[in-house]
């Protein structure tokens, strides 16, 4: 069993400049995230947008931990979830978002 994994590197507290990469476990197609703001303070509130995904619900992962679980999807693979930037230090994070579509092959 594989699972889709998606990443958006480098919300950075403080920070200017987003990198952002996709990683997909099959080559099937690609999904697009995107971050609005791209950075800012503790407890800042961010829009995690996402399209292309093909499972019915996604969790976001902040530096490997889960910060949100369970976001349900739109049948047109739409994510859309509002996150607050948790304490950390100044630097730059980590954002991953996977579905639960499973497949074979």
């Amino acid at each position: 069993m594989r699972i889709k994994v998606w990443c958006i590197l480098a919300l950075s507290l403080l920070s200017t400049s987003l990198i952002a990469t996709s990683i997909n476990a099959t080559p099937a197609y690609a999904a697009s995230i995107t971050l609005n703001p791209t950075s800012g303070t503790v407890g800042t509130r961010v829009i995690v947008t996402g399209d292309g995904f093909t499972g019915r619900l996604a969790t976001i992962k902040w530096d490997g931990k889960v910060a949100a679980e369970r976001i349900p999807l739109s049948e047109k693979g739409r994510l859309e979830y509002t996150l607050s930037i948790p304490q950390a230090a100044k630097g730059s994070y980590t954002i991953e978002v996977t579905d639960d579509s499973h497949w074979s092959g």
